[in-house]
């Protein structure tokens, strides 16, 4: 009985540090607040990315307008807007990445209102920036806001634009859950940028790549934590599990040394796509760094897309 109960301890105490340190490690991820953690990345040793303030002197010159919505779970949510100078024109919207902003869509901002002259929106995402929220929903949750978002842009302009979906890393996986899961009437095409495909193997690379940990059974602790704080699972949650439902344009864009988010994550979300599609990978691109170092490629990439919308 004496080895029976000091078992019986032990692995309730296993238990709790288990179930103590998974709490831990998912309120890092999914709460607002700074996540410095993640540069601890070894998929991401030597990626600067001071790039996407590069841009900010240029933003703050075009004088962008402030918008608020409320998500429809009652969170306030903030975006900066450019306006375009011409009547009935198309609608960029730009998001962002992981523990990044708004502001740090400028270097796309830049191009869709000088060389195509669009309205452009750029969300805050939920626990992102000026906006609220205590949890961010890895592109799950922002679906939702991603449709508010357009709608408030079609009253407030006073029509319906031709909407484009531009993301960048989470903000990639955000715009394809809304493409396939929302379907806003108004979106034509969507630009996916460094998209990851399926959450579940995300924070099993980056759990171990961080924090040096094993998946099992920390992952699957994480999974249950995240139905029962946000309602959805790893699975539900990830792109791949519904981009078979998009049914506009996609392209996919990847950079072949990418190792935070593996560029086969956009190679398996483009076998799904029914949709007309196309998938780029750029050489020597870090994670998010395609347009960094491919400006004029990309460029020319957006352009031939958006041609083929009649933009």
């Amino acid at each position: 009985m004496d080895w029976l109960l000091v078992f019986l301890i032990a692995l309730l105490v296993i238990l709790v540090v288990l179930v103590s340190l998974s709490a831990w490690i998912f309120n890092l991820a999914f709460s607002n607040g700074r996540k410095d953690f993640v540069m601890r990345s070894k998929d991401l040793k030597g990626v600067d990315f001071k790039v996407f303030s590069s841009l900010n002197t240029w933003l703050d010159a075009q004088s962008p307008q402030d918008w608020w919505i409320t998500s429809h779970d009652g969170i306030p949510l903030h975006a900066l807007v450019l306006p375009s100078s011409r009547q009935n024109a198309p609608l960029a919207v730009l998001v962002h990445g992981y523990s990044a902003n708004a502001k740090t869509m400028a270097m796309f901002a830049k191009i869709y209102r000088e060389r195509y002259d669009m309205h452009v929106l750029m969300p805050d995402l939920r626990a992102h920036g000026q906006s609220g929220g205590r949890y961010l929903g890895f592109g799950w949750l922002e679906k939702e806001d991603m449709g508010q978002w357009i709608d408030e842009a079609i009253v407030r302009l006073g029509y319906r634009p031709q909407t484009i979906l531009h993301g960048l890393s989470l903000g990639a996986s955000t715009v394809l859950n809304t493409a396939s899961v929302i379907q806003p009437p108004s979106v034509i095409g969507v630009i996916s940028d460094s998209a990851f495909s399926d959450l579940r193997a995300q924070f099993t690379r980056q759990l171990r790549s961080i924090f040096r940990l094993p998946s099992f059974p920390l992952i699957d602790l994480g999974n249950w934590m995240c139905r029962w704080k946000l309602g959805f699972s790893y699975t539900e949650g990830s792109p791949i599990t519904h981009s078979a439902k998009i049914k506009v344009p996609v392209l996919l864009i990847h950079g072949n040394i990418d190792r935070f988010v593996p560029v086969d994550m956009s190679d398996a979300l483009f076998e799904t796509l029914t949709c007309p599609k196309k998938l780029v990978h750029y050489p020597n691109a870090p994670h998010a760094l395609n347009y960094a170092r491919h400006p004029q490629a990309y460029q020319q990439e957006l352009d031939n897309f958006l041609r083929t919308l009649n933009l």
